[in-house]
């Protein structure tokens, strides 16, 4: 029983993923809260048995947490999971960027608008990419 169960969790955490988008752009606010809790949990149980080949999902479900809270008008803790994600890609876009730094992008990018929404200075730890853009070099993941 165990094998089957450690056998479907990467589907069921990405099938709550994308539940938890689907429920907050019909507005189910509070369903989609529970979804995608859920799916950071069983994701971060898959982190610990494996972390190089789950820690990108983990980081993704951190960003729709990020727009779940924003729907649910909470820039504040929407920056939070933002930042939590890039802070967790951060290691592996540095490493591989041709691979992960689109992802550590795209969660920069929704957490410089979390931020700006809730009227915080970014932390300069979690733009990275996005200097890294406007320096014209995405692939400066391993100067630091």
């Amino acid at each position: 029983m165990r094998k089957n169960r450690e056998a479907f969790l990467p589907n069921l955490a990405a099938a709550l993923n994308n539940q938890a988008i689907r429920q907050s752009e019909m507005g189910q606010r509070a369903e989609a809260l529970q979804s995608i809790q859920e799916a950071v949990k069983i994701r971060r149980e898959l982190v610990g048995k494996n972390r190089e080949a789950f820690l990108p999902d983990l980081a993704l479900s951190h960003g729709a947490w990020g727009n779940v809270l924003l729907r649910c008008e909470n820039p504040m803790e929407a920056a939070e999971k933002f930042a939590e994600g890039i802070r967790l890609i951060t290691p592996l876009a540095r490493k591989l960027p041709q691979a992960h730094f689109r992802l550590a992008l795209m969660l920069s990018q929704r957490y410089r608008e979390a931020a700006a929404a809730a009227g915080m200075a970014p932390d300069p730890e979690c733009t990275w990419p996005l200097e890294a853009m406007e320096r014209g070099n995405p692939e400066a993941g391993d100067e630091e």
